[in-house]
């Protein structure tokens, strides 16, 4: 079902959804960010969100999906995956409402995770099409300046519904559940230079489906499902990452518990958007988390509740894609809303 609504308090932002393939992106010259050959105002590109707005609807992703992989990088918003298209990997570009198909996923897969290292994206655990209730440890690794995948070493753990984020040039895999259905407190590191993983600190509670983003030179984790053989429920633990002592610190809670959510920095603030709670209900919540100060702010809210959505930052915005609006019956929803945390106040 195809989800026509508008994000937010005012409309007219709307954009059509296009596509082109990348070959014709690249003869057009239009991946000058993507390639290096950026100008000096890429990242603050043509804002397709009114002033005043806060929410917008934008644009609309095409095959409409949940349990997507995405990350940001130089302008551009990359979604991986997904039920039903699991070998698809798209370029989302914002300033001209734009999609782009990229070269196939050698290692077809929904709910795994993303974060970008030096220019380029790794995509990490996941389970394939088939065969069912395998669970993936492979990474795959696009360069967006040749449209082109590698392979990296596979993860120590075979894991699902996991976060990623990166810090000073390593990437990281947290959590997730496993292919017994169990929820995992490993946390593991990925060194680009020797292509190998290590084991970090444990979180201090297993948890899948949680979110991770990195602010001022650490590593936060948020909420997440988590209960003995995952049979709990949604929390809203707060952990950050101390890596110069490997351990794992408590925080402020979210006001919100939940999991399927998505988080992204702007300014050093970072934004937990939708999720489902405990009841299987799929949240319009947007909650504010300031690093330096361990406080919760709450935000205003999506129109519609999304849970296992995508999401991207580019410059001063916030890019919400797709997900699912109702746990209990299910409406996969096909429209990007745009985010303006400035205007949010």
């Amino acid at each position: 079902m195809r989800d026509m609504s508008i994000e937010g308090n005012l409309a007219g932002s709307k954009s059509p959804a296009r596509s082109c393939s990348l070959a014709l992106l690249f003869a057009c010259g239009l991946l000058l960010s993507v390639s290096g050959c950026h100008s000096d105002d890429d990242n603050d590109p043509a804002r397709p969100i009114n002033d005043g707005q806060i929410w917008a609807e934008v644009g609309e992703m095409e095959p409409v999906r949940l349990f997507v992989a995405s990350c940001s990088m130089n302008g551009k918003v990359f979604i991986f995956g997904g039920n039903g298209s699991e070998d698809l990997a798209q370029m989302y570009d914002p300033e001209l409402g734009l999609w782009s198909t990229l070269a196939t996923i050698p290692n077809p897969r929904y709910g795994a995770a993303c974060a970008v290292v030096d220019g380029r994206v790794y995509l990490v655990g996941g389970l394939p099409r088939q065969p069912a209730n395998f669970v993936l440890r492979a990474v795959d690794v696009y360069d967006p300046t040749t449209d082109s995948w590698s392979q990296a070493a596979p993860m120590l753990a075979d894991r699902y519904s996991l976060a990623a984020t990166a810090l000073d040039g390593q990437l990281y895999a947290i959590g997730g559940r496993n292919g017994t259905g169990n929820c995992l407190t490993t946390v593991e590191v990925y060194d680009p230079s020797s292509d190998s993983w290590e084991a970090r600190s444990p979180l201090p509670v297993g948890v899948h489906s949680p979110a991770a983003a990195t602010s001022n030179n650490s590593i936060f984790v948020f909420g997440g499902f988590s209960g003995g053989g995952c049979g709990g429920g949604s929390v809203g633990l707060v952990y950050e990452y101390d890596e110069s002592i490997d351990l794992w610190n408590v925080r402020t809670d979210m006001p919100t518990a939940r999991h399927g959510l998505t988080t992204s920095v702007v300014d050093s603030r970072i934004y937990a958007i939708g999720g489902i709670d405990g009841f299987g209900t799929a949240l319009s919540t947007v909650e504010e988390y300031d690093p330096d100060n361990n406080t919760w702010t709450t935000k205003t809210p999506l129109v519609r509740g999304r849970s296992y959505h995508g999401a991207g930052t580019v410059g001063d915005l916030v890019y919400v894609f797709g997900g699912r609006e109702d746990d209990q019956v299910p409406i996969i929803l096909s429209s990007i809303a745009a985010y303006a945390p400035s205007n949010d106040q």
